[in-house]
């Protein structure tokens, strides 16, 4: 009775996993959370680039908005309001276009650049996690100097596009922007004040 008691504990003790058995465990869970990570990670700039894109649909549409809704500045509601986009950059610009207004953020070499108190800049907002702004489309073809200001004037909801200082009279602008795994997001602003989120499907 004694001798079976320890011979089946010594069974019991030799019972286990194997060395070569313990390594392909360690591969297969090592395998699977290098997927996981990876995919965590393309999942997680997909989302951000999509948030950064309603953010920026959202400015403009808030330059809109007080434009419209005759927000005041410095006590003076004669303002308009804009956003001023360059390709290239990690950062766009939100202004006040203030009278005379010309659909610039003047002094547009410096506004857009430096955001000083000096100039009609109200908010430099840069884009995270090494997000860019890839390309800024007028009508298709990328724009001329690489930028666009978009502003708004009451009484009108239509966008006033300038291309550097020369006025697009119709169309629409494409903002796209990019992840670092080059993924694509596009803000489209057409002049008639509609401005929506799509997906770029376009080769860059």
């Amino acid at each position: 009775m004694i001798k079976k008691f320890f011979k089946k504990t010594k069974n019991n003790l030799q019972a286990g996993f194997s060395l070569l058995e313990m390594i392909m465990v360690l591969a297969i869970f090592s395998v699977l959370t290098a997927v996981v990570t990876y995919n965590y990670g393309a999942f997680n700039n997909q989302m951000t680039l999509t948030n950064l894109a309603y953010e920026m649909a959202m400015q403009i549409r808030e330059a809109q908005v007080y434009s419209l809704g005759v927000r005041s500045s410095n006590n003076t509601f004669e303002n308009h309001y804009g956003v001023y986009f360059k390709a290239g950059s990690s950062a766009f610009i939100s202004f006040i276009d203030k009278e005379p207004s010309d659909g610039l953020c003047d002094n547009a070499s410096g506004c857009p650049l430096v955001c000083t108190g000096d100039t009609e800049c109200k908010e430099k907002i840069s884009l995270p996690r090494n997000m860019i702004i890839d390309d800024v489309l007028v009508n298709g073809v990328s724009a001329g100097n690489n930028s666009v200001f978009i502003t708004f004037k009451r009484p009108d909801t239509e966008a006033i596009i300038m291309n550097g200082g020369s006025p697009v009279n119709s169309g629409k602008i494409e903002v796209i922007i990019k992840s670092p795994d080059n993924q694509y997001k596009k803000i489209v602003v057409k002049q008639n004040g509609y401005i929506s989120v799509e997906s770029d499907t376009t080769t860059h």
